[in-house]
């Protein structure tokens, strides 16, 4: 789900990833997030992002995939700076229709270029974990990172 693509029209995604992980506050040992970034057929810059999973190594929970539970700051979020206006702003649970998970809709502009985000409040289920919790050494690294 980590995947980005070259915006033509100058979207600063960067920046706007460091707006998000700068109100995106997890509730335990957790580093990574999951990103799907696109260019819609109407130019607006659709962003997705989701908490990834984890795999736990060592203890009583050793072998088991995890997520770690996450708060979004969507008020300070939406006075950024960049933000310039938001369109709208919504919830929604599971959906049946599309198969989407619980997530917080904004549709607005950043830095005067359009966006539409949706803050999956739960992993995807077809994505892979990106993180070991090691519980022997009390770290959390990336899955590249492993040396065992």
């Amino acid at each position: 789900m980590n995947d980005f693509e070259y915006d033509p029209d100058g979207f600063d995604i960067e920046s706007f990833r460091d707006v998000i992980r700068s109100h995106w506050i997890y509730q335990g040992p957790c580093n990574m997030m999951n990103w799907h970034v696109t260019i819609r057929d109407d130019s607006v810059t659709q962003i997705e992002v989701c908490p990834s999973f984890q795999i736990v190594y060592g203890g009583p929970d050793d072998g088991k995939k995890v997520w770690t539970p996450f708060q979004f700051q969507v008020l300070d979020f939406l006075s950024e700076a960049g933000v310039d206006e938001v369109q709208e702003c919504g919830s929604m649970t599971y959906s049946f229709r599309d198969g989407h998970g619980p997530f917080i809709g904004i549709v607005g502009s950043y830095r005067g270029k359009p966006f539409a985000l949706r803050v999956h409040l739960e992993p995807d289920p077809s994505t892979e974990p990106l993180e070991v919790i090691d519980r022997i050494k009390n770290e959390v690294r990336k899955i590249e990172e492993e040396t065992w």
